[in-house]
């Protein structure tokens, strides 16, 4: 096994691997003069339903430790999830808003 990858063992013998990412976006208006915006990022699965794949946020906590920018200082960011249901379905996703100021 990768050592890369944490698995949590929870108390009903269910295991949830914990895979290390690195993700890189752009909030498209961030590119003007403005000095601060709030950047939304959705995540969700178009593949699998709740049933299958069941995102979960801890308390709208986000973590910010590993992030880093000369130009942009996160000022604030949260986390909501939804559940959407799309022809009977329902899917699952995460909203982080992220609130950035120019540096």
């Amino acid at each position: 096994m990768d050592k890369s990858i944490h698995p949590v063992l929870h108390h009903d013998g269910s295991v949830t691997y914990v895979y290390p990412q690195v993700m890189m976006a752009h909030c498209h208006n961030a590119r003007t003069h403005r000095a601060n915006w709030e950047c939304p990022f959705t995540f969700g699965s178009w593949t699998y339903d709740v049933t299958s794949l069941d995102l979960r946020v801890n308390d709208g906590d986000v973590d910010l430790s590993l992030f880093d920018s000369a130009t942009w200082l996160i000022t604030n960011a949260s986390a909501q999830r939804d559940v959407i249901d799309y022809s009977g379905q329902s899917y699952s996703e995460i909203t982080y808003r992220v609130q950035i100021l120019r540096r």
